[in-house]
């Protein structure tokens, strides 16, 4: 059970492991940032010369201390800065679009910008709230026009759009979590996955009932909905995520976490109500730290640094790297089952601004992370499903 002790004390089930190790002082690297990319021109195709700033005044815009973009838990750099206009987050576009795996191409006459699937295109005009979307559905083509909030605007020569439209139009999952300034986008694209059907809630069972739980989780998962009751009967497929094998209705219980497909359609209410497709069930697993308000604050790290097993210091994290091992521990389910109390691999200490240490170590499983130490203060102690922290700790991995 993962625990913070004191006057306000907060108690959540993790797995029990407290491990201390000595610290001893950084010393930084570097985390090299990826090559510039320019949207730039060729015969309906970006390549070739730079699209030019657009004329006129530009909008005022609120950046704060950094927004970042998570796609499928991995951090996604840029050479420009995303930021918030009229409370809608735009991301410069050709990075981020490739790391999706979409095409992109450019029209200079109408200075419109198309984002591309095999089924679904999306133009967008700069400067323009319109947005034109094109479906092949069967063996017709579908095209509609949307009003957008803001515009695509190209700001320090490159184009950017509103990403929560864009990319769930074109069929990704996007959240927003507040307290780490992060967009998290999730999903593949059509055709890359065939046979799943992607969970339109994820989260933990916090009411059950005779044929319905409540599912509580965050649209930070990349999901539709952060709350919803659930229906099933006994025709529906009940699933463990961890065996693969059938689930009885009758073992659910509050706290665990599970994956739905919603049979549709969803009735307009808010928890929000429907029948399940599919029900997922993970026994073991526990809601992530920022699902429990728990999340670990990156703007108070002041020093992330690696070390071997026998204490040698291996590197000190520079700041990109410190968002991404946090976004990662903040955003990963936590493991509510048993494990060995044993030290192996490496070991990540992190040093907040008021002197607070949290220690990463583990016990040799690959997807599992033991977290402890103390978090403003109070004792913390528990256990993250983090493979991308634990290929760190297992090896002389670096980031």
């Amino acid at each position: 059970m993962l625990k913070l002790k004191g006057t306000n004390a907060i108690t959540f089930i993790l797995c029990m492991a407290l491990i201390v190790l000595a610290l001893t002082p950084a010393m930084a690297t570097d985390l090299p940032w990826d090559e510039q990319v320019r949207m730039e021109q060729k015969p309906k195709e970006m390549a070739g010369d730079e699209i030019k700033a657009v004329e006129g005044v530009q909008p005022e815009l609120y950046q704060g201390e950094g927004i970042k973009i998570l796609i499928n838990n991995k951090l996604v750099q840029t050479d420009v800065a995303p930021f918030i206009e009229e409370g809608r987050t735009l991301i410069p576009l050709r990075s981020v679009m490739e790391e999706l795996g979409l095409s992109v191409t450019w029209e200079e006459e109408s200075r419109a910008v198309g984002v591309h699937t095999d089924d679904t295109s999306l133009e967008l005009a700069i400067g323009s709230d319109r947005a034109k979307v094109t479906k092949k559905i069967d063996a017709a083509t579908v095209a509609e026009t949307f009003s957008l909030d803001v515009p695509a605007r190209i700001v320090e020569d490159r184009t950017f759009i509103p990403i929560r439209f864009v990319a769930q139009t074109l069929g990704f999952n996007v959240g927003w979590i507040e307290t780490t300034q992060t967009v998290t986008i999730s999903g593949t694209l059509p055709g890359e996955n065939k046979g799943e059907e992607r969970a339109d809630i994820i989260g933990h069972i916090t009411e059950v009932n005779a044929n319905t739980i409540l599912v509580e989780g965050l649209v930070a998962n990349g999901t539709q909905y952060d709350k919803a009751y659930v229906s099933f009967d006994e025709d529906t497929p009940i699933v463990s995520g961890d065996t693969g094998k059938s689930f009885k209705a009758a073992g659910f219980a509050k706290g665990m976490r599970v994956e739905v497909v919603l049979a549709g359609p969803v009735r307009d209410s808010y928890p929000v109500q429907a029948d399940a497709k599919k029900i997922t069930v993970y026994e073991d697993v526990g809601p992530s730290l920022e699902e429990m308000g728990l999340a670990i604050p990156v703007g108070k790290v002041k020093e992330m640094t690696l070390y071997s097993l026998m204490g040698e210091k291996i590197k000190t994290f520079a700041p990109e790297e410190i968002n991404e091992v946090i976004a990662w521990l903040n955003t990963s389910p936590t493991f509510t089952g048993a494990h060995i109390l044993m030290l192996v691999g490496n070991s990540i200490t992190i040093t907040m601004e008021n002197d607070d240490t949290i220690q990463l170590t583990s016990f040799g499983s690959k997807d599992h992370v033991v977290v402890s130490g103390q978090l403003d203060g109070e004792a913390l102690s528990g256990c993250v499903i983090s493979p991308e922290v634990g290929a760190i700790l297992l090896s002389d991995l670096k980031l």
